[in-house]
């Protein structure tokens, strides 16, 4: 019975495995645009995939990958207003920031051939689709709590209560990145008690700025779990027979965050036809391989499982319990309207300065 609630569930994700060819008149308006610029809080590494199978589709275009971290839209907005030539597509998180780029007018609203294809949810926009679809995940120090480890945050909440001597030594990121923000948004939707529980763990959980030091200090036992950490960054990690044997990981029983890396075109983009095709080929099984390779989390059903660096969208919703146990970040007006009353009492949930 499982077995068949698992398939049954799989199929209703299913994405169609169409062909799909760029259409010769967006082909052939690209000819004249030689370079195109990509903004993204991705490094080159991990574009490198997509690069090379691009270029080999539409090899007079060079593509030039700008890895601006967590500063990609204040850097967009910095060079529009100086008039210096600035990112001909973006691809980040941050689904509040999106939705600020939306309202400010900066991006196109392009619709690929393939559109149909693609999940309600991966294109929340006009314009707007999702690169990938990233997993928020509970890690643990073995040696400290064992193999099993907390299942849920809620877990981990009664967990500290049950040894408080915990207290210190659990971490999770700070709200000012994307990812952790819109993490930890997405669980307090799934969960109406979720401030209660962060209230509890806050005081005992020492945040870092970003999600390298948290898995780092898992591993070495400082920390003995930690939560809300970026699975697209830990398992390539897991690879390592060394890193696993200390580090346990799970997906949150009490809502598994998935936050969606989104990309759209500006507005003002200078090689607007070079970023259709990029977009389009994103959104391709070919294209979505590569970007499993890159280590992000693909989640058309149609790509090559034997490249990619990770899990797919698919394995996240049958390791959560299915698609009503997946909270996920999505742009909406409340995020933006509540977000500096969500990041004061996260900071002062956690005891955090500004």
């Amino acid at each position: 019975m499982k077995l068949l609630m698992v398939a049954q569930l799989l199929a209703a994700t299913l994405i169609p495995c169409a062909a799909f060819a760029q259409s010769a008149e967006e082909v052939e308006a690209a000819r004249g645009e030689k370079e195109l610029l990509v903004f993204t809080n991705l490094s080159a590494d991990q574009w490198a995939a997509t690069v090379a199978g691009f270029g080999k589709k539409y090899p007079w275009i060079e593509v030039k990958i700008v890895d601006l971290g967590s500063s990609v839209f204040e850097r967009f907005y910095a060079d529009s207003g100086s008039g210096v030539r600035t990112g001909d597509m973006i691809v980040s998180g941050g689904a509040d920031n999106w939705l600020e780029f939306i309202r400010k007018g900066m991006l196109m609203e392009y619709e690929v051939s393939n559109a149909a294809e693609l999940p309600a949810w991966s294109k929340p926009e006009k314009g707007l689709y999702t690169y990938s679809a990233d997993p928020a995940v509970l890690i643990h120090s073995k040696p400290l709590l064992g193999d099993a480890g907390p299942k849920s945050v809620h877990d981990l909440a009664r967990l500290l209560e049950a040894k408080p001597e915990l207290a210190g030594r659990l971490s999770t990121s700070n709200i000012a990145g994307q990812f952790a923000r819109g993490a930890t948004w997405a669980w307090l939707d799934h969960n109406a008690d979720g401030w209660d529980v962060l209230a509890k763990l806050g005081p005992a959980t020492r945040p870092e700025r970003t999600v390298g030091p948290v898995i780092e200090k898992v591993a070495s036992g400082e920390y003995a779990a930690a939560y809300f950490v970026s699975g697209a960054t830990l398992f390539g990690k897991l690879k390592n027979p060394a890193f696993a044997s200390v580090v346990g990981w799970s997906y949150p029983t009490d809502g598994t965050p998935v936050i969606p890396r989104l990309m759209g075109i500006a507005a003002q983009a200078k090689a607007p036809n070079a970023a259709k095709l990029m977009v389009s080929y994103l959104l391709t099984g070919e294209g979505q391989t590569t970007v499993g390779e890159g280590g992000a989390t693909p989640y058309r059903t149609d790509i090559d499982k034997s490249k990619i660096a990770g899990v797919t969208y698919q394995d996240i919703v049958e390791g959560a319990g299915g698609e009503a146990n997946i909270a996920r970040e999505t742009p909406n007006e409340e995020y933006v309207a509540q977000r500096q009353s969500f990041l004061d009492r996260w900071r002062d949930a956690f005891k955090v300065e500004q």
